[in-house]
């Protein structure tokens, strides 16, 4: 797996932001430079007069990766396309080296299946409608597009947007699926309605504090109200960690309205999420939620 060097802190701008689910395209750049990095370039662009840089991610050389923008900023990629794209540039006046050249699929199939972005919104800077531009050297379509499409993806994407079992109601969507599981304790029978509302809010509290209570006997009332005593009791999950803890964290972040599987599995998107919502929330933004992201997201 590449290195990822996190600028978000240092990146010019990002202040314009928008919602992940308006993420619909991925534009592949190259520099038009043999050399450089995100702050040479940022040069370049404060001389214009831009306020916020051109790429959401920049692949060195060496096939490492400056991570410049949470997803939710829009940035200066495309002209008349921002609102919707995450940028992706590699540093090159050519095609890329065989390190940068993994490292773009690598990057473009992580945003891909975060953001459920479709094959066909997958693009080089040239083929979006208006752009007048030799950028990238690379031909996305058949050097990235048809590189990740194999069973890794796939796999990734189920994880994503997990498919309904076949007993469950067609016209049901995720939030009904979580209602399901939130049903298999047996201190919860709400109705499978597909509606966040606060009998499944409180439904979701109820098998957070069942977890702490069962995995490290924190003796809480389990009753999904939110208070000082569930807050004190919170414990820090990080990135690997698999389980019914984990799953309700990630079902917490999604009635926020953050797009990311409801699986268990503390992974890559989940992370990013995390990020993102301690971003946010003016948290410490470490990719571990414990007592102080908790205390905010228990909360409707």
């Amino acid at each position: 797996m590449a290195k990822v060097i996190d600028r978000r802190k240092q990146a010019m701008g990002g202040h314009s932001k928008r919602q992940i689910k308006h993420i619909k395209d991925i534009a592949v750049h190259y520099s038009a430079t043999a050399t450089g990095n995100t702050k040479a370039f940022e040069r370049f662009w404060k001389g214009k007069g831009w306020v916020t840089g051109g790429y959401h991610e920049v692949v060195l050389l060496d096939g490492s990766v400056e991570l410049n923008y949470d997803p939710t900023v829009i940035t200066n990629g495309v002209l008349g396309h921002n609102t919707s794209t995450y940028n992706i540039c590699y540093v090159g006046d050519g095609q890329p080296n065989s390190k940068q050249l993994k490292t773009i699929r690598n990057r473009v199939k992580r945003a891909k299946s975060a953001y459920k972005i479709k094959d066909s919104n997958i693009k080089g800077h040239r083929e979006f409608s208006g752009a007048s531009t030799s950028c990238p050297a690379l031909n996305v379509k058949s050097q990235i597009v048809g590189h990740i499409k194999g069973g890794i993806v796939n796999k990734v994407i189920d994880v994503v947007k997990p498919k309904p079992k076949p007993s469950a109601p067609k016209t049901k969507g995720y939030t009904a699926r979580i209602q399901r599981w939130l049903n298999t304790y047996s201190f919860n029978n709400i109705a499978v309605d597909d509606i966040f509302g606060p009998a499944t809010h409180r439904a979701l509290i109820k098998v957070y504090q069942h977890e702490l209570n069962k995995q490290f006997n924190a003796r809480l009332v389990v009753d999904g109200i939110p208070g000082p005593k569930t807050d004190a009791a919170a414990v820090v999950i990080r990135y690997g960690a698999k389980g019914n803890l984990t799953r309700a964290m990630q079902a917490m972040l999604y009635f926020k309205g953050y797009q990311l599987s409801v699986d268990g599995v503390f992974g890559d998107i989940t992370l990013e999420m995390v990020k993102v919502y301690q971003r946010k929330s003016k948290l410490v933004v470490d990719g571990e939620p414990g007592r102080a992201t908790f205390r905010k997201l228990i909360r409707r």
